[in-house]
């Protein structure tokens, strides 16, 4: 049989790209002995003990707080004793920097091993130190031999473990492959689970943005956590994918330079400017991420075309959907759209995919177009459709509720309607 290590499916013949998730050169071979092929013996002599699910109620389980409250809220509170959770996101993100602040405060009350396939001691060391940290309670190995790191598990029996990559974890022969990592997860959960272990494997995205390796993997641990920014921003986004000890509708945010390190926790101060007036071109949209909702500044410049085709460029937003909401603003009332070079963008490179915020994208071209000023004090929510109708969200109070803390009390419409209309009435 022949494996996809990006999606985890599996096909009787080998293709240089995957037919599922279309990944080039994923797809390894797994043999399989022809001893133990077909013999469908599935029976034991001897039943599984079983237990009343009533005994194990025990009193309340103290979670690992850590010194991040971002980090807490995502987690659902702290981290989960005996658990294994899955950190994924693209390379030089600032996983294993995120992971050895936690590690650091950690620390303090609790046994902490590190081991690291990718980086050196020395490495982790000056990463540490530029985020005022020092490892002194920190153990750590570049082991990346699994039974090893099994066996370091049940002698030492760390409070807080952490694998820097899992990508990296080899058998005896230093050999890695799909089913080798499926086994070896399997092994680290059970060991983990054992032996009273919090721990932390992280993995990198795959180009199409999903987590590298089987599909498996995800069902496998406890809770998988996403880490993932714009490249010209310095702005992270920790988003909960799956999470047994808590809700995956919370998010958390970070800023992250290189050199410092620290929480974001209200993301409005940081993508929406309250204290400057808003100039001509320049809207507002009411994001919301998981069970929080933040303001987010999108700016328009728009110059009529020295060329027969005009440009559209646009920063944080999706360029398909850019370009069909200038095609719905044109149809609506606004030909001249279709004469000026259009550019957009969000404020610290956010990247917004809130179709509720159509509204907010359109005024904004709008008014770069027509060098018209909109509304004070109001917000632009609402989802255009092709035909140019206007619909507002179910959930606008919550939307509203964020708004008011600026002293925007209303929306610019209240009710369905047409663009054109309200193109009419500004």
């Amino acid at each position: 049989m022949f494996f996809c290590k990006a999606c985890g499916n599996e096909f009787e013949k080998w293709n240089g790209r995957c037919p599922v998730c279309g990944e080039w050169g994923s797809l390894e071979e797994i043999s399989f002995s022809k001893e133990n092929a077909g013999k469908g013996n599935f029976y034991s002599n001897t039943p599984p003990s079983m237990t009343l699910i009533s005994g194990f109620r025990t009193k309340k389980i103290s979670r690992i707080k850590t010194h991040l409250s971002e980090f807490n809220r995502v987690v659902g509170g702290g981290i989960f004793p005996s658990s294994v959770t899955l950190l994924a996101g693209e390379p030089g993100i600032g996983k294993s920097t995120l992971m050895l602040s936690i590690c650091e405060e950690v620390s303090k009350g609790y046994k902490v091993s590190y081991f690291s396939g990718e980086e050196s001691g020395e490495q982790l060391s000056e990463k540490l130190f530029r985020i005022g940290g020092t490892g002194e309670r920190i153990l750590f190995s570049p082991e990346t031999n699994l039974s090893k790191i099994l066996t370091h598990i049940k002698l030492e029996k760390p409070d807080f473990m952490v694998i820097d990559s899992f990508q990296t974890i080899s058998n005896n022969d230093g050999l890695s492959t799909i089913s080798f990592f499926r086994n070896s997860v399997s092994e680290i959960v059970r060991s983990v689970k054992e032996n009273n272990v919090s721990a932390f494997l992280i993995g990198h995205f795959t180009k199409s943005g999903d987590v590298a390796g089987p599909k498996l993997l995800e069902h496998m641990v406890d809770t998988v956590l996403t880490f993932s920014g714009e490249k010209n921003s310095d702005i992270r986004i920790l988003k909960p994918k799956k999470n047994r000890f808590g809700s995956t509708d919370e998010v958390g945010f970070f800023r992250f330079s290189g050199s410092n390190f620290e929480e974001v926790k209200n993301p409005s101060e940081v993508f929406y400017d309250s204290e400057v007036k808003k100039p001509i071109g320049t809207t507002f949209s009411l994001v919301p991420e998981g069970a929080r909702v933040f303001l987010v500044d999108i700016e328009t410049l728009a110059v009529k075309t020295s060329f027969g085709f005009p440009k559209r460029l646009a920063e944080g937003i999706s360029q398909k959907r850019f370009e069909i909401l200038l095609a719905a603003l044109s149809k609506s009332g606004v030909p001249e759209v279709n004469y000026h070079d259009v550019y957009i963008k969000t404020k610290g490179g956010f990247r917004i995919t809130d179709t509720f915020s159509d509204l907010a994208i359109v005024l904004s071209i709008y008014s770069a177009v027509k060098s018209k000023k909109l509304p004070e004090n109001k917000s632009f929510i609402g989802e255009l459709s092709l035909n140019g109708i206007i619909s507002l969200p179910r959930d606008m109070e919550k939307r509203l509720k964020e708004a008011r803390k600026y002293g925007i009390n209303e929306n610019v419409i209240n009710k369905k309607t047409f663009l054109y209309d309200l193109l009419e009435e500004l």
